[in-house]
C-alpha cells in the first residue's frame, strides 16, 4: 500500500498543463449556452474499425463489418449480436441495440448519487442496488421487464458505494466506496467480498473505478481507482492508481490538484478522461473559490496530464458519446445542496470537444434530493439514460 500525506491546498495547480492561464467560460446572455474553455480542439482520430456514412459499408452489412448480424459475434457495425434475427429481444434484426422503453421497467430504489451505470455487451443497463446489509449488482435487461441480481457483496460497515465497474472478460464487478475502499464481486459465481482492498491514507474516499482496456498500454486488467479526499476541505489531490483485482497489487499511476468526481476510459480506450470540481477549494484567506468551475483532464499512458476544457458550473458525472469527441456531462440543480449558492448547471449538458461548445439538453426542474444532478448516466446509441428519484428516463439524442 502507498501512503502518502496530503499538503494543504489553497491554489488550484493543474497538471500537465501549458503556461498559459486558462479562463472563465461566460454563459451567453442571447442562447443562455455557455462556452466551454478550451485548451485542445484537435479531433479524435476515427476509429479504423468503425464505419462511416458514405464509405461504402452500411450498419449490420457482413460486407462492411466482417461477418453476419446474427453470427453470435459483434462486428464493426454492430451494436451487438445475439445469435438471432428477431427483434423485440433488446437486439434486433440489423444488430442494433433496440430503444429502451423507460415505461417498460419499475422504478429502481434511488442509486447513490454520482455512481455510474454500466452498459453490458449485450446493451443491458448495470447498476447498483445498496440495501442496507448488502450492495448488489442489478442487470436491468433491454427488452424490458424486472431487474435481476448478478452477484452481491455483504455491506456490515458504514461505507455507502460510490461506483460500478465490470470487467470486459467477465470476471469481477468492482465497486468503490466512501471509506477509501474496493467492494469485489465475482461475476460468475456472484459471490462478493467487502473492504477487499482499502487505502484509507489521510481519509480517502473512492469516487469512481475503471477498468483498465488493452488499448490504453499500461495497466491492462487493473482497475483504475480515483482516490480522493474524505472532506475536501482538508486537501484537494485526487491520486488515480492502478489496481489489480486478484494481486491486489497497487501502482501509483498520476495525482491531480482537483476533487474528482469521475473518470472514464475513451470508447477506444486509448486515453483516460478525467473531471473535477473547483467547487470545493479554498482560496488563500480561507474562503471558497467564488467561480466554482469545473476542469476536464485528459489523461496518456505515458502519465501525461492535460487539461481540455473548463465549464461554468459543476460537473458531477460524464459519459461519452459514440467516440471521444462528444461528452455528455450531469450538473445538479443551482443552489441545491449542502453549498447553498453552488454554481449548477441545472441538468444534462453536451460538450463537443473539436468546437469547444456546450448545448444544454434539458432542464431538471424538480427536487431530486439534495442538489445531485440526474446521475448515475448512461450512453447507449440512441441516446441518453438517466435516473430521477429513482425513475428511468431516456433521452433521444
Amino acid at each position: 500500500m502507498t501512503s502518502r500525506v496530503h499538503g494543504a491546498v489553497v491554489l488550484f495547480l493543474l497538471v500537465g498543463c501549458g503556461d498559459a492561464e486558462p479562463s472563465s467560460a461566460e454563459p451567453n446572455a442571447e442562447t443562455e449556452t455557455p462556452q466551454a474553455t478550451t485548451g485542445d480542439t484537435s479531433e479524435p482520430e476515427p476509429d479504423p474499425g468503425t464505419t462511416s456514412p458514405g464509405d461504402g459499408g452500411e450498419e449490420g452489412d457482413s460486407s462492411s463489418s466482417g461477418g453476419a448480424c446474427g453470427d453470435g459475434v459483434v462486428d464493426a457495425g454492430e451494436d451487438c449480436d445475439d445469435g438471432n434475427l428477431d427483434d423485440g429481444d433488446g437486439c434486433d434484426a440489423t444488430c442494433l441495440n433496440e430503444r429502451f422503453d423507460p415505461n417498460a421497467f419499475p422504478l429502481l430504489p434511488d442509486p447513490p448519487a454520482f455512481g455510474d451505470w454500466v452498459m453490458s455487451p449485450e446493451g443491458d443497463l448495470l447498476y447498483l442496488g445498496a440495501g442496507s446489509s448488502s450492495t448488489t449488482v442489478m442487470r436491468l435487461p433491454r427488452a424490458g421487464g424486472a431487474a435481476e441480481a448478478l452477484g452481491e457483496h455483504p455491506r456490515g460497515s458504514t461505507c455507502s458505494p460510490t461506483d460500478l465497474a465490470a470487467s470486459d472478460d467477465g470476471r469481477w464487478f468492482i465497486t468503490g466506496n466512501t471509506c477509501g475502499c474496493l467492494d469485489r464481486i465475482d461475476r460468475q459465481s456472484g459471490e462478493g467480498r467487502e473492504e477487499y482492498f482499502c487505502d484509507t491514507t489521510n481519509g480517502q474516499h473512492v469516487p469512481s473505478v475503471a477498468f483498465v482496456p488493452a488499448a490504453f498500454g499500461e495497466g491492462e486488467g487493473d482497475v483504475a481507482v480515483a482516490f480522493a479526499p474524505e472532506n475536501p476541505f482538508f486537501g484537494s489531490t485526487t491520486f488515480i492508481d492502478f489496481i489489480h483485482p486478484e494481486t491486489k497489487t497497487q501502482t501509483p499511476f498520476v495525482q491531480i490538484d482537483v476533487p474528482l468526481t469521475s473518470i472514464r476510459f475513451t470508447p477506444d480506450g486509448t486515453e483516460l478522461y478525467a473531471v473535477g470540481s473547483q467547487l470545493y477549494l479554498m482560496q488563500p484567506d480561507g474562503s471558497l473559490d467564488p467561480e466554482m468551475r469545473s476542469v476536464l483532464f485528459r489523461i496518456s499512458s505515458d502519465r501525461t496530464v492535460e487539461e481540455l476544457a473548463q465549464f461554468p458550473f459543476m460537473v458531477t458525472n460524464f459519459v461519452f458519446g459514440d467516440d471521444a469527441t462528444t461528452l455528455y456531462l450531469a450538473s445538479p440543480r443551482e443552489g441545491v445542496g449542502e453549498f447553498n449558492g453552488n454554481v449548477g448547471g441545472d441538468g444534462l449538458w453536451a460538450f463537443d470537444r473539436s468546437a469547444g461548445s456546450l448545448d444544454r439538453l434539458i432542464t431538471i426542474e424538480e427536487d431530486i434530493g439534495e442538489g445531485f444532478a440526474p446521475d448515475p448516466l448512461a450512453y447507449d446509441s440512441h441516446g441518453l439514460l438517466y435516473a430521477v428519484r429513482g425513475e428511468i428516463r431516456h433521452l433521444e439524442l
